[in-house]
């Protein structure tokens, strides 16, 4: 990228540049930081401008900051993620445990519990790789989900599923979530459920912290604090389905977990299509944790 000034300033497009090319793997983040850049650019333009046409430190060092922001913030943005304060997860971490967690408090090793999105009604535990908190000044948009059976907050590019019942789930963005769209859900209390959640409301907010999840199926139950209702949803980020987009959520999980060299590697809990009696929910085998 070249800058609009004299060439001390090139020595800033450089940098800029550099950036770009380690961070442009990840799709959409180019365009982005590109676009961020620009507005650097112009930036700088007007203090050279301001200077006498003299490319000052200071243009130089703001430009360079201006760049860092654009690295930082567009590579967040590309993280779609849940609300730090309000989604949990039950989660194992060996055999003699089983917790209700924030996500935020989650371990790369940890266990959580998820649905095999090969057959929804069997309920399963995945290993969580990696866990990240994000904050931003600016704030990121969210959407608070409100469904029959329980709620969810999750960033408005946050890949959700939707349980179309007579055919196969697919994956949308949260954003592109509409009233009477049902999605898989559980019910923890006394005798385990698995059904369908219509959604009944969406609300759009603001927070300035976001927690990325990433599991090894590429799914997760989250569930509020009481650790009973949860709602089934990806861990995936958002440049596998694009605005407006949906695809089969079979097709997504594969080509993540082929992009990232995961297997499913879901330990089975329980059957719960019925809800018929009690269903102990057993926590990870130590076998399973010392393999890990």
């Amino acid at each position: 990228m070249k800058l609009s000034v004299a060439v001390p300033s090139k020595l800033v497009a450089a940098l800029c540049f550099s950036h770009v090319t380690v961070e442009a793997g990840m799709f959409g983040y180019a365009l982005c930081a590109t676009a961020c850049f620009v507005a650097c650019n112009s930036a700088t333009a007007a203090c050279v401008a301001a200077s006498g046409g003299v490319a000052t430190p200071a243009c130089i060092a703001a430009d360079a900051e201006c760049c860092g922001a654009c690295v930082t913030g567009c590579a967040a943005g590309l993280v779609a993620c849940f609300d730090e304060t309000t989604t949990y997860a039950v989660s194992s971490k060996d055999e003699n445990s089983i917790e209700t967690t924030l996500l935020h408090e989650l371990t790369p090793g940890d266990y959580v519990l998820t649905l095999d999105d090969t057959n929804t009604s069997r309920l399963a535990w995945t290993k969580v790789v990696d866990v990240k908190l994000h904050a931003s000044t600016q704030g990121y948009d969210f959407v608070h989900i409100f469904t029959s059976e329980a709620d969810l907050r999750v960033t408005n590019d946050h890949i959700v599923i939707i349980d179309e019942m007579a055919s196969a789930s697919v994956a949308t963005q949260a954003c592109e979530i509409g009233k009477e769209d049902a999605m898989h859900a559980i019910d923890t209390t006394g005798e385990i459920d698995k059904g369908t959640a219509e959604v009944v409301n969406i609300e759009p907010y603001r927070a300035s912290t976001k927690v990325e999840l990433v599991t090894e199926s590429g799914t997760v139950l989250a569930f509020g604090a009481d650790g009973k209702h949860g709602l089934f949803v990806t861990t995936v980020c958002n440049t596998y389905v694009t605005d407006g987009a949906s695809m089969q959520l079979g097709n997504l999980l594969s080509s993540y977990r082929m992009d990232h060299g995961f297997s499913a590697n879901l330990i089975e809990v329980a059957d719960v299509s019925t809800g018929d009696g009690d269903v102990d929910i057993k926590p990870v085998p130590n076998d399973k944790t010392a393999a890990a």
